[in-house]
């Protein structure tokens, strides 16, 4: 019998991140870091339990959902794994986190992020390299499918577990909670789905002009496409009137100063073509979601062929000790609409998917990265578009089964226990 169990300490509005017990077995706490992923998540807490249950492992079953103490956690520390995030962990005072560490096995998470904190500024693994003891057993955990082992003594990388499609799925939580609406949208699905042409050939939705996103966009543009897509794109100028995230956040800016300091041609001619239209919002959608990365709008499935979602992600040959990969919403909110994606992101982004079950239109070589796999999917919708590659009969049938799995309370609850149940106290 083994037990997990979530430490209890200060709470840090913005700061804090939930773990499994705050996020499927306790009410939504609005003060968690990215805490509206978390929203309507505890449908799934019986179905985790049931399926924990059958591995011998219970969750909260002895401190709840108020958690343990870390002087509980150190006297307390039998059959137990205890639950911490990479932030809160440097929470813990000196003194005691070694106690912690030596005498607990301990679970590290990082769902939120999908392991960049693990592999970026604020670096956990060499937190831990630091360490001037060897602990008893730590467990890293995140929805990063590239991270996958460390060398340090008795750290132990866990299979990711892709949060995001539970965060996403979650975000309509009538198509998961209630049997009737799920079944009366798949059959909505089979109708829509159906279709052999649709209003815009591709969805381009961004928000933050992170580089890769603009040179999708460029693409499109030059292959002459780009007016058949349905796309958005976040961008600061002076005097904008825009009073929402969508512009305001530094992030955008940043981002726009990046691209500048590219100077990439396509880009350019692109930005210098559409700058009057920037930026460019979703139509009819409420102002305060513009920025809202849990904003769906069922009607796209309608109108939409391909979906495509730029991820964030760090090249494979980048200083980053563990390059990251993790499929966000971007990814996420396509399978849920019964859109088929199209994905740019770090190498092995189609294979993790496949792996988790998820069917795949093998549109790019899966070890391609960065500008090639741009120029691959744009090359591949420019094709589509001009002469059909493929059957609109195989791509609903594909999009139908996508559609079952994510709002699937086993499967969404497998994505987090598969990865648990690999959990040993020795």
């Amino acid at each position: 019998m083994l037990y997990i169990e979530k430490i209890s300490l200060p709470h840090i509005p913005g700061f804090s991140k939930a773990g499994l017990i705050d996020t499927f077995l306790s009410d939504h706490n609005n003060d968690f870091y990215l805490s509206f992923w978390n929203k309507d998540c505890n449908i799934l807490g019986s179905t985790i339990a049931s399926q924990l249950k059958n591995h011998n492992i219970f969750l909260g079953r002895k401190f709840g959902t108020t958690g343990a103490s870390i002087y509980q956690a150190i006297l307390d520390n039998t059959n137990t794994v205890y639950e911490i995030s990479d932030a809160d962990i440097s929470m813990i005072p000196a003194h005691l986190l070694k106690q912690f560490l030596t005498n607990c096995t301990v679970l590290i998470h990082d769902y939120n992020e999908g392991g960049s904190f693990i592999c970026g500024k604020n670096n956990l693994l060499e937190l831990l390299e630091k360490l001037n003891f060897v602990p008893k057993k730590i467990y890293l955990h995140t929805s990063n499918y590239n991270f996958k082992n460390t060398n340090l003594t008795n750290v132990v990388v866990l299979p990711y577990s892709d949060m995001f499609a539970i965060y996403t799925a979650c975000s309509v939580p009538e198509l998961v909670d209630d049997q009737i609406k799920r079944q009366a949208r798949l059959d909505a699905l089979e109708s829509i789905r159906s279709c052999r042409d649709f209003q815009y050939h591709a969805m381009v939705y961004n928000r933050k002009p992170r580089y890769h996103r603009v040179s999708l966009l460029a693409e499109l543009d030059t292959l002459n496409i780009l007016d058949q897509c349905f796309w958005t794109l976040a961008w600061n100028k002076e005097g904008d009137i825009i009073a929402n995230d969508w512009i305001k956040s530094p992030n955008v800016l940043r981002h726009q100063t990046a691209i500048a300091n590219k100077s990439v041609k396509t880009v350019n001619e692109f930005l210098d073509k559409y700058m009057d239209t920037l930026p460019k919002v979703l139509p009819n959608a409420p102002c305060k979601d513009l920025s809202g990365s849990r904003y769906i709008d069922l009607t796209w499935s309608e109108k939409v062929k391909w979906g495509t979602a730029v991820e964030v992600f760090n090249y494979t040959n980048s200083d980053y000790p563990n390059p990251q990969g993790f499929l966000s919403e971007k990814t996420w909110r396509y399978f849920l609409l019964g859109i088929p994606p199209l994905i740019i992101s770090a190498s092995g982004a189609n294979t993790s998917l496949k792996e988790l079950g998820m069917q795949i239109v093998d549109a790019v070589d899966d070890t391609l990265e960065g500008d090639q796999r741009v120029q691959t999917i744009a090359k591949f919708l420019s094709d589509d578009f001009h002469s059909t590659i493929i059957d609109h009969k195989e791509l609903k049938k594909m999009s139908l089964r996508n559609f079952e799995l994510v709002t699937d309370k086993n499967f969404l609850a497998s994505i987090v226990t598969n990865s648990l149940k690999d959990i040993k106290l020795s």
